[in-house]
């Protein structure tokens, strides 16, 4: 018996998941895009499933978004998220490898919803301070001497008596704080540093090899932990000498010693080297020193740009992806240059990423929607308005004055320079010139909000935001297809399980579609670019003078601005994905910095 579907010789695996995905989401559209929906009703595809079954209409899910429940389930994401930590213990057993990362995981996703409070009096900060150190493993320079490394006689089931008795995780308690295991005091002790040893955090205490992603995962949540003590502990002039020892020559690093080189790794590495300011830390007792972020290492990022416009794993690669143009445009603004990158292939990529039927985005092109790339692709629209004022700063005379408001504003939100003090210069040249951009960007939002016809669907079509992407749309895409309503937590996309990655992901990107409009910090004093574009109205001074989010078409409703409040997330650094505090921390911590330049 034949496929009961319209077959067609072009049809692929991958245009039959696309399909099958729009079939699941048939509810939705039906709601907010009717067109579309009109479309599918009389389709013959519509009674049938990917694999050419009898498909039931509608998605109890999509169902219930369409009665009107379009909000953050706040509650239950909450106690998902603490349940993962307090669940910590039986999660390692199934994510060995990537302990540091279900910490950053859950941590950042407490952030983003605002009860890190909460989540500590369940477990210690402390507590998840030291687990993160105890991951930290020594490394021998040398591949062949690997056998001799640290973790090879745990390999070959030859634990020492020390680890077994500082090994608690496999105590059957209900205290939190002894699953996790003290870091070496040798690691740590880096006022007596030899001059030789590698270290770097690894996937977890046992048995395993020191990890660019593992340490900045670590990184960046011992960041948001935000004790000093925690940061200090850290063995600096070990890691740098690590970094170095990962580095090739063609300016790339490995992600561990005998690994694989991408642009990945040149992101950690990147975000290591700015958090931990190791450039200012000498590696060696001899007084040697080398520079990590070098022109060489930003030119293999650079090379890593593909035809497409979007970023690929490593110069060899041919495809574009949404994490590694991530990682490709971040590791640019941490090397300090942004002009290496190709800003019109770029944006022509970039756009492309948002589906037309879902709103959310894809990772490549071809692909379907997965709502990870709410941050991945999200963050890439925010980093390439970052890139292109951030290289003209550099490049053009006059530096910031050279800059339009918005893109002063979002420098700041990437903690990139300090604008609070920048002060106009030639104030008529400055106003006219920034009179001509606002006319300009009044007019494109006119031509982009001139609908055909009126529909359900023009508030979400409406032209908001600075981003070549539609902020409300992909907000929705999230909200209404991608909550765990029972069990808390995000997905992927309808029917997918729910999981700690996807819940930290779907949230920043929304997070970022709704909090880099505003200015964190009014600034007070006359004659700031900040405090005149604020008064003159070229930016807004708080987020709830943009309309971004979903419920501002009724905000003079009092039920409309609760139920607004309970969507909004707080805000991070779109380079490093955590909270501007975080890389506060840091930077205050090592050599009293304010901002990365």
């Amino acid at each position: 018996m034949g496929d009961p579907r319209v077959c067609f010789s072009e049809a692929t695996s991958t245009t039959l998941a696309q399909r099958d995905v729009e079939l699941k989401l048939l509810e939705f559209l039906q709601l907010y895009q009717p067109e579309v929906y009109a479309l599918w009703a009389s389709h013959p595809d519509a009674n049938f499933d990917e694999h050419g079954g009898e498909k039931i209409q509608g998605d109890d899910e999509s169902k219930s978004s369409s009665a009107g429940n379009l909000h953050l389930y706040r509650s239950v994401h909450e106690r998902y998220v603490l349940l993962s930590l307090l669940g910590f213990k039986d999660a390692v057993e199934r994510q060995y490898c990537v302990q540091p990362w279900i910490v950053f995981w859950v941590l950042h996703t407490a952030e983003l919803l605002g009860f890190k409070e909460e989540l500590y009096k369940n477990i210690s900060p402390d507590a998840l301070g030291e687990f993160l150190l105890a991951c930290l493993q020594e490394e021998k320079a040398d591949t062949s001497m690997s056998t001799k490394s640290s973790d090879t006689n745990v390999l070959k089931g030859e634990i020492n008596n020390d680890d077994k008795k500082n090994d608690n995780t496999t105590q059957n308690t209900n205290c939190s704080e002894t699953v996790f295991l003290q870091p070496s005091d040798k690691l740590l002790d880096d006022s007596n540093d030899d001059g030789k040893r590698l270290v770097g955090f690894a996937g977890g205490r046992l048995a395993q090899k020191p990890h660019l992603a593992a340490s900045y995962a670590a990184v960046c949540a011992l960041c948001m932990l935000g004790n000093p003590l925690h940061l200090r502990s850290i063995p600096r002039a070990a890691i740098k000498r690590w970094l170095l020892e990962l580095r090739e020559d063609d300016g790339s690093f490995r992600v561990h010693i005998g690994g694989e080189a991408d642009v990945r790794a040149s992101y950690c590495v990147a975000v290591l080297v700015t958090l931990l300011q190791l450039e200012d830390v000498v590696a060696y007792k001899d007084g040697r020193d080398e520079k990590i972020l070098t022109r060489q290492a930003a030119e293999f990022v650079a090379s890593c740009q593909t035809h497409e416009g979007g970023f690929s794993s490593a110069s060899g690669a041919s495809e574009a992806h949404g994490s590694y143009t991530l990682c490709g445009l971040a590791s640019l603004l941490l090397m300090q240059q942004p002009h290496l990158c190709k800003y019109t292939s770029l944006r022509r990529w970039l756009a492309s990423r948002q589906m037309k039927f879902e709103g959310g985005f894809n990772g490549r092109t071809n692909k379907l929607v997965d709502s990870c790339y709410s941050y991945w692709v999200g963050a890439s629209h925010v980093l390439m308005g970052v890139g292109e004022a951030y290289a003209r700063f550099f490049t053009q005379k006059g530096g910031a004055q050279s800059l339009t408001a918005r893109e002063i504003m979002l420098l700041d939100q990437a903690q990139l320079i300090d604008v609070s003090s920048i002060s106009l210069i030639n104030e008529d040249d400055w106003y006219k010139a920034e009179e001509t951009c606002q006319e300009q960007l009044g007019n494109v939002k006119a031509f982009m909000n001139t609908l055909s016809s009126p529909s359900t669907s023009s508030f979400f079509d409406e032209e908001v935001g600075d981003f070549l992407f539609n902020q409300r749309r992909q907000m929705l895409y999230i909200l209404s297809c991608c909550q765990d309503k029972v069990m808390g937590g995000l997905k992927d996309k309808p029917e997918c399980p729910n999981d700690t990655y996807h819940t930290c992901y779907a949230l920043s990107g929304m997070s970022l579609a709704q909090n880099l409009q505003y200015m964190p910090t009014p600034p007070l004093s006359e004659g700031i670019i900040y405090k005149e574009s604020i008064s003159r109205g070229y930016i807004p001074g708080e987020r709830d003078e943009y309309g971004v989010v979903l419920t501002l078409n009724d905000s003079n409703n009092d039920k409309k601005k609760e139920e607004k409040n309970q969507e909004l997330l707080c805000p991070i650094n779109p380079i490093f994905n955590i909270h501007r505090s975080g890389v506060l921390t840091a930077l205050r911590l090592w050599g009293g910095k304010s901002f990365l330049c």
